[in-house]
């Protein structure tokens, strides 16, 4: 979308929704994955799959993921191994092409 803010309102924009992002990552990470590889303990869940679906789409904003959340995702896509990487490799294609197109 088109804005009339300049340059600094927007850069003053970007890094509050960045600084927003942040807080909840943060408590998701303390809360559900504070000293286990996965939400539920050894093994991918659901919810497992759920959370990095959600932490590859916010690549498409170019956001900078904490580290826990990099190797959270390569501890995914190590563990279910094509069930995660084709699936998840449309996902990076789509947001390859919405960038392709900016």
């Amino acid at each position: 979308a088109t804005s009339d803010a300049d340059d600094d309102v927007k850069a003053k924009a970007q890094q509050d929704a960045t600084d927003a992002l942040a807080v909840p990552l943060e408590a998701f990470h303390r809360f559900f994955l504070a000293g286990k590889q996965f939400i539920g303990g050894d093994s991918p869940s659901i919810a497992d799959i759920r959370l990095a679906v959600t932490l590859e789409f916010l690549r498409a904003i170019d956001y900078e993921l904490p580290a826990w959340a990099e190797e959270y995702m390569q501890r995914m896509e190590s563990t279910l191994g094509d069930a995660y990487s084709e699936p998840v490799a449309d996902v990076r294609g789509y947001i390859e092409y919405a960038r392709s197109q900016n």
